[in-house]
């Protein structure tokens, strides 16, 4: 189980941005969401 970076909600699924490499829950999963560097 991993955190959310933003968050730091658990997450039994969660995502990885393929831009900056961070985990994110799904609220946060999106570039726009997490003011993603990449």
């Amino acid at each position: 189980m991993a955190t959310c970076d933003v968050c730091g909600e658990y997450e039994n699924l969660p995502y990885q941005c393929k831009r900056c490499g961070q985990t994110f829950c799904a609220e946060h999963r999106l570039p726009e969401n997490h003011n993603c560097p990449g």
